[in-house]
């Protein structure tokens, strides 16, 4: 067993594999959160949806009023995938408007936020 452990190719093939399975399991997407801000869930919104029935599709929201438009209020969902903008009247009783704006980061950018998004999931 000694003569194991003084061989280069021992520790280096066990090196190897502990990268590879750390390098496999961060790059397997997180499969806890859906990636809710996309194209094909904004069209799943409908026009006359009230605040309700959007925020049990989109979840937790950030509110923001446009100066200047007082007879409505814009709230948005976003992540790093794009951003979901939607009009409501002032009673939000309906949607007025919705956009998709995609994300304008690279494909890059994008896989090391979901990592580091992972790694805050497993660590926190």
């Amino acid at each position: 067993m000694r003569w194991l452990a003084k061989q280069w190719w021992f520790w280096a093939t066990g090196l190897l594999l502990v990268v590879l399975i750390m390098a496999g399991y961060l790059l397997i997407p997180v499969p806890v959160e859906k990636r809710l801000i996309s194209q094909e869930t904004c069209d799943k919104i409908q026009l006359g949806w009230t605040i309700g029935q959007v925020e049990q599709l989109l979840g937790v929201h950030g509110v923001h009023s446009e100066p200047g438009r007082r007879e409505d209020i814009t709230h948005y969902w976003g992540n790093e995938d794009g951003l979901i903008q939607i009009r409501f009247d002032k009673d939000l009783d309906a949607v007025t408007e919705k956009t998709f704006t995609p994300s304008c980061l690279s494909s890059a950018e994008r896989a090391k936020r979901r990592i580091e998004q992972r790694i805050r999931a497993l660590w926190p």
